[in-house]
């Protein structure tokens, strides 16, 4: 019990850009890590398996606790987060589905009369394996959006937007989430790139 108030005090007397690095880190350091690993030393024919999602499936959970914990000893709440729901920003999210899976499709579209070879390749190559089930992705594409649009829509983009300017906070959350997929291809370092791979398959993020 003492080495914990220790470790709470601590936590609660650390600097706000120690927090930033221990939540950048933490959360995502695993992906950009093997991001970047699978995209200068890409492995040929590496699918997502049952294993990468049974591994996200426990990955995320553990470290999403851990970091909520530890935002919680720094005072972050919910609503600091700008994650309280309301009617509003959910009718919102609603409409923005359709319109957000509209521009992807036609710019889907245009890539594939302008470029063929991009839709032959897309054709040729498979990004999973064949034993996923069906409950995995269900529950994939509920935990990695949820993991995801916490630490990035919420924390990065708060944080940011309170210390600097909310044009910053969106260019540092875009660059996080770019650097977690340079290689759409799964890598090897070790699987970490397939299990983003398989999270952003089963959740379309």
């Amino acid at each position: 019990m003492k080495a914990l108030r220790y470790l709470n005090k601590w936590v609660q007397r650390a600097s706000p850009k120690f927090e930033f690095l221990i939540v950048i880190l933490i959360a995502f350091g695993y992906f950009v890590i093997g991001s970047l690993f699978s995209l200068f030393f890409r492995p040929e024919n590496v699918l997502i398996t049952d294993r990468d999602l049974t591994f996200l499936l426990l990955y995320e959970p553990i470290v999403f606790f851990i970091l909520g914990w530890f935002l919680t000893q720094r005072g972050w709440t919910l609503t600091k987060l700008g994650l309280t729901p309301s009617w509003k920003s959910t009718l919102i999210g609603v409409c923005l589905m359709p319109t957000g899976y509209a521009v992807y499709a036609l710019v889907w579209i245009l890539l594939a009369l302008l470029l063929p070879e991009v839709q032959a390749v897309s054709y040729r190559e498979s990004l999973s394996g064949t034993d996923i089930s069906f409950w995995q992705i269900i529950l994939v594409s509920v935990v990695n959006p949820i993991f995801e649009n916490v630490f990035v829509c919420g924390y990065i983009i708060q944080f940011l937007k309170n210390s600097n300017s909310l044009w910053i906070a969106l260019i540092v959350s875009t660059v996080i989430r770019t650097l977690c997929s340079l290689s759409r291809s799964p890598g090897l370092w070790p699987r970490a790139t397939a299990n983003l791979q398989a999270a952003q398959a089963a959740s379309g993020l």
